[in-house]
């Protein structure tokens, strides 16, 4: 039988010692031996097993050396390497909780100019959740008329605001859920002109303690690259709205470590529910989207990075076509 290096195999350096991994089999192998990477690397051909080692045969064990002559079970499924990595490592059962967080739960104002949104309206949310549940679909065709500033201000508070009364220990509550309650995401609506009633286009953090927007720049040359690819990534025309979701990522990785990147992905998909119910209780068209975003511009307009807060998600929004 011949053997080959599989392609779902990651090699890494970490604390001083040589990792070899197969997220396939959940089994890191780790040496001091540099001298294994050579080994392995006569492995990146199909080769048969003369000197049957204990190196080697771990290897085999571990499904770090596959069958050349096999396809790989997960290639038969489609996956990829770093989604068996990520799935792996987000359902380890040796994971365990770091005490404590550092990064404060509400993220420091950047700017004075701030735009007080409306308070929530009675009617909002009066639709039944049977029916609104039924009626939800990904819509890609938008009114040219502007979204109500009340429905725009509801959409928001509804899906994303901070419930104060929840408020204790340095923690926030917020109408969807998030692992540990860290609550890592931050919004940026981005506004055309003439997007949302009595708002100017721009690029806008939404301020989920005080329900307002706080502007980040007015620029057409800043806040287009984000529509342009909202529509590109939604087979469209540039949506009037494109919500760009970042993760101040140390809020969830400082107590979840490995698992931080999943939790913040699943807290993700439970905004995306959140935005849709709502946005169809508001007669609004939403439509989540799957990348795109130029994150390194956003990273340069806010001062930040994409390693301290990494884009994690999009969602198109506007006013219903007729």
């Amino acid at each position: 039988r011949r053997y080959v290096v599989s392609k779902f195999a990651i090699v890494s350096w970490r604390d001083g010692e040589l990792q070899i991994t197969s997220p396939v089999t959940k089994t890191t192998l780790r040496t001091s031996d540099t001298s294994a990477l050579s080994l392995l690397a006569t492995f990146a051909s199909p080769r048969t097993i003369e000197d049957t080692s204990a190196l080697i045969r771990d290897w085999i064990a571990a499904a770090i050396l596959v069958d050349a002559d096999a396809p790989e079970p997960a290639a038969l499924h489609h996956w990829d390497r770093n989604a068996v990595a990520l799935q792996a490592s987000s359902r380890d059962p040796a994971w365990r909780k770091k005490p404590g967080m550092s990064t404060d739960a509400i993220a420091p104002r950047r700017s004075a100019m701030t735009i007080p949104l409306p308070a929530c309206s009675a009617r909002a949310g009066e639709r039944d959740l049977a029916a609104l549940l039924d009626a939800r679909r990904s819509r890609r065709n938008w009114s040219s008329h502007p979204i109500g500033i009340q429905a725009f201000s509801d959409l928001f508070w509804l899906s994303a605001r901070n419930r104060a009364a929840s408020r204790f220990q340095g923690h926030v509550s917020r109408p969807y859920p998030s692992g540990g309650a860290a609550y890592s995401l931050e919004l940026y609506p981005v506004l055309a002109d003439d997007a949302v009633e009595t708002i100017d286009g721009g690029v806008y953090r939404y301020l989920p303690d005080a329900h307002a927007l706080e502007l980040v720049s007015p620029f057409s040359a800043d806040w287009q690259p984000f529509l342009v690819a909202a529509g590109r990534a939604a087979g469209t025309m540039p949506p009037p709205v494109a919500i760009v979701i970042t993760s101040r990522f140390a809020r969830q990785s400082e107590e979840y470590s490995g698992l931080a990147y999943s939790l913040v992905l699943k807290e993700v998909g439970s905004l995306f529910q959140t935005l849709y119910v709502v946005a169809e209780s508001l007669g609004l068209a939403a439509c989540g989207l799957g990348g795109g975003t130029p994150a390194a511009l956003l990273a340069e307009l806010c001062n930040t990075t994409e390693l301290e807060e990494p884009v994690v998600g999009e969602f198109a929004i506007g006013a219903a076509a007729d």
